[in-house]
Formats: structure tokens, sequence, C-alpha cells
């Protein structure tokens, strides 16, 4: 996927991306402020929604390897008109599943038959994968709905040099822009500088 400016907003880590995302889009009093995730679940997709809303996220259980079910989703979906994001995490943190390009494209598919709710595709995990897996994102498919977040202190283990991301559609993104100047202004300068240095030597992130 490729991006313009407009459709990326730069924050101080990808857990702070995800607040402000949801922020934007989920309200106390919005018609739409649930939030839907996966177990088993990174804490921060629990907390934030309470946080926000005073309402947990709608937690649904995935099978023994981890992966999700479509179809309960799809059933989610169409008796539950409150649900404004669904997050997706792959490879996920904490199980490490890593979802099949066939299980990306079905979810797709019933995600895109609701076209006013949103996709939050954690991708923070995608340059770690073993045993010849592939990273696949959801946003290829349904890019005017998905959210991307992604980090660099985990894709080049700037672990503390905390700088994340958020990458989709461009009115929101320019929202949340908005969101991110009033709260946290910018990433702290020595990390912004750290990162500019070391990428354009490692592009391709092979050190």
């Amino acid at each position: 996927m490729t991006y313009p400016p407009s459709q990326i907003v730069v924050c101080p880590g990808p857990k702070d991306a995800f607040f402000k995302v949801c922020l934007t889009i989920m309200g106390q009093s919005s018609l739409r402020n649930r939030l839907v995730t996966f177990a088993p679940v990174y804490e921060s997709y629990q907390n934030i929604p309470v946080l926000l809303t005073g309402q947990p996220p709608i937690l649904l259980p995935t099978d023994r390897h981890f992966l999700p079910d479509p179809k309960q989703l799809e059933d989610l979906l169409r008796r539950d008109q409150t649900i404004a994001l669904i997050v997706l995490n792959s490879p996920n943190n904490p199980s490490g599943a890593v979802y099949p390009l066939g299980l990306i494209q079905e979810m797709a598919g019933i995600i895109g038959q609701h076209p006013e709710v949103g996709i939050i595709s954690d991708e923070v995990y995608r340059t770690i994968l073993y045993d010849d897996h592939q990273h696949e994102s959801i946003a290829t498919y349904l890019p005017g709905q998905t959210f991307v977040l992604g980090g660099m202190s985990k894709e080049i283990s700037g672990t503390g040099f905390r700088l994340g991301f958020v990458a989709g559609p461009e009115t929101i993104s320019q929202t949340i822009a908005i969101v991110e100047g009033n709260v946290s202004s910018c990433v702290n300068l020595p990390t912004q500088k750290g990162y500019a240095h070391f990428l354009p030597q490692d592009a391709n992130l092979q050190l």
C-alpha cells in the first residue's frame, strides 16, 4: 500500500495512534460507539473503549489456531447497529497468529457490506514473521474503511523510541491530525532525527 502524506498521521507510538483513531471516531453519545476485537486481546483494545465510551469492547472468540470466525462477525454486524470499529491484529499480539490471505479476503467481503463501519488494522508486527508466513493487509481490499497502524519500535527494534503512525482515508485522517496536533504536538525531535538518519541506510529493513 502507498499513501500520500495527507493520509498519514505520525504519533508518539502506535498505542497513541490507536487511541487517537478511537477518539476521533467513537464518542459516548455516538449512535455507533462500540469496538469489536478478537480474543486473546492486547490490553489497550480493552481499556481505551471503556475510557472513551464507558463500554467494553465486544470480544469475539477465536479457534484453536487463534483465528477468528468470519461468520460470527457477519452475524454480529447484521444484528448490532452500534458497531463503529473492528480491530484486526495480524501478526497478532499476544498469540502470534498470522491471518492467511483467504481469511483476510473473507473478512473484507463481510465488512465491505457495512461501509459505515471502520477497521483498525494493527500491523505493528508485520515485519516479524516465521515459518514462511506472509503478511496480508485488509487495507488492500478496503482502503476506504481501513486505518493501518504501524510502529518503528517493533519494525526496526527501536525499543523506547516511540514513533507510530496511522494511514487511512484522507478526510478522517485530517481530523486525526488535528487531534494529534492539539494533544501531543509531535513526536520528540531526537526520535525523529534518529529514525531519519537510520532509515535511508536500511530502507529494506535488513540490518
